[in-house]
């Protein structure tokens, strides 16, 4: 038995919102991880946190890999609302790069208003609608040269990071106009149906790491729902 989309989203609301942490982070809720994964897959999370530091980026290549087909993984963790911001922030901008694009949902978006889109992720096969745009490569490793993307966007990626800041910087680099980035409001906790390392619940945290570098662009960040959106202009155009 596997638990479905709606059922995962009332079981991560109650662990995050409802239950105290003692009980949260005890051993009472590896059944559900159980039924929810499989008994291999539920290992790979239900140890993840505990863990993730000492992994090398080779392994933790490899567990997303493992783990990127799962039942709980969705299309796109975008809501609606903020869908539809990206896609008027990238408006009169022709080249664009999705850092860790899953299933290039957002490209598809994209390209369909004509936009040169390119994607990168972990996977190692790309996105029927990304071939031929598509590197395999980790954040904090990005192949492309200095100010060298319009826009660069990162949607419900940093929070997977081991090297956060490194990453950030990376984004920042290679763009020339305009960075984005989409993060899940969530408190820190120890297990849950997620393969997140960062939690952002309240602004401070999410400035904490996007602002850290002495950085001069202007910036703006805002909260809509259970996202964060975190905008850098890099141009006055």
């Amino acid at each position: 038995m596997k638990f479905g989309t709606f059922s995962s989203k009332v079981i991560n609301y109650i662990i995050n919102n409802i239950l105290p942490p003692v009980v949260r982070d005890s051993g009472l809720l590896k059944p559900l991880f159980w039924l929810a994964f499989g008994r291999r897959t539920s290992v790979l999370f239900w140890n993840f946190r505990d863990r993730a530091l000492d992994y090398s980026s080779e392994d933790i290549a490899r567990i997303y890999r493992e783990t990127a087909q799962n039942d709980l993984k969705k299309t796109s963790d975008l809501s609606p609302f903020l869908l539809k911001r990206l896609l008027e922030e990238c408006e009169g901008s022709r080249n664009l790069i999705d850092v860790g694009c899953g299933r290039g949902a957002l490209c598809d978006e994209l390209a369909a208003r004509g936009h040169n889109i390119i994607g990168c992720d972990l996977a190692r096969i790309a996105p029927s609608n990304l071939e031929g745009k598509y590197a395999v490569a980790r954040t904090e490793h990005l192949p492309y040269a200095d100010n060298s993307v319009d826009v660069v966007m990162c949607s419900h990626v940093l929070e997977h990071v081991p090297n956060i800041f490194q990453a950030v910087n990376e984004l920042r680099r290679i763009a020339l106009k305009k960075m984005v980035i989409v993060l899940p409001v969530e408190r820190p906790y120890r297990r849950g149906f997620n393969l997140h390392l960062w939690f952002f619940p309240y602004r401070l945290n999410v400035l904490q790491i996007l602002r850290s570098a002495e950085v001069s662009s202007g910036y703006l960040l805002e909260k809509h729902g259970a996202e964060w959106l975190y905008i850098e202009n890099f141009s006055n155009e």
